[in-house]
């Protein structure tokens, strides 16, 4: 019996261990100041994403185009959270329950941040905050990069996945699409205020002549 119950509390050891290294390794810390300060703190979202894509092409602005549409996407992506997902969302605000800390709670983790970067390479990140508040206790970040292409005849730019990745360790595309198949693609799509987003090529094209 003390060989059994010596076995039993190794092998929950391993485990324990286990879990721990295995969230160690993609552990990343995402808190409110990492995200764009002056968008989070404006009220209309909406319209600022309009001017910001209105702005896309205006020549004479200082700005290059990358910067625009780094500007443009986390209005965008604001806008989608307060209309479609979670109009309490306040993360820079003094409200300190969950609905207006968390974009989406689940009984399996919660989505707290979710803001756009540019790279030096002139790719646009996206990067998504995960928490799993119960144990195993989880606390990480979702990178998506995107490539970008601009098209001035329509005045238009496209978004398309060069990779994904979890804190710093690269998601294969066959992982990647093996999660997507469990999601409601269509739900994600109909969330987003701006542009068209395709989940089977993982694209995201937004032209100002689609824009009322």
């Amino acid at each position: 019996m003390k060989k059994l119950l010596f076995f039993i509390l190794a092998l929950l050891a391993f485990l324990v261990i286990g879990v721990q290294v295995i969230t160690s390794a993609i552990n990343e810390t995402i808190t409110k100041e990492d995200l764009p300060q002056a968008v989070y703190q404006d009220n209309t979202p909406f319209d600022q994403a309009h001017s910001a894509l209105q702005d896309f092409f205006d020549v004479n602005s200082e700005e290059d185009n990358y910067s625009k549409i780094e500007t443009f996407m986390n209005y965008m992506i604001y806008d989608s959270i307060k209309e479609n997902l979670n109009e309490d969302y306040n993360p820079l605000g003094e409200c300190e329950t969950d609905v207006c800390r968390f974009i989406i709670v689940t009984d399996h983790a919660t989505i707290d941040y979710a803001f756009a970067t540019l790279n030096d390479d002139d790719q646009i990140v996206l990067t998504i905050s995960v928490k799993r508040l119960s144990y195993p206790t989880v606390e990480t970040a979702v990178h998506l990069v995107f490539d970008v292409t601009i098209n001035e005849l329509d005045a238009s730019f496209t978004l398309t996945l060069n990779h994904a990745k979890i804190a710093d360790k690269v998601i294969s595309m066959t992982i990647l699409d093996t999660i997507m198949s469990y999601v409601d693609k269509q739900a994600i799509e109909d969330s987003i205020t701006y542009g068209e987003l395709d989940l089977d090529e993982y694209t995201l094209t937004v032209s100002l002549l689609d824009i009322n």
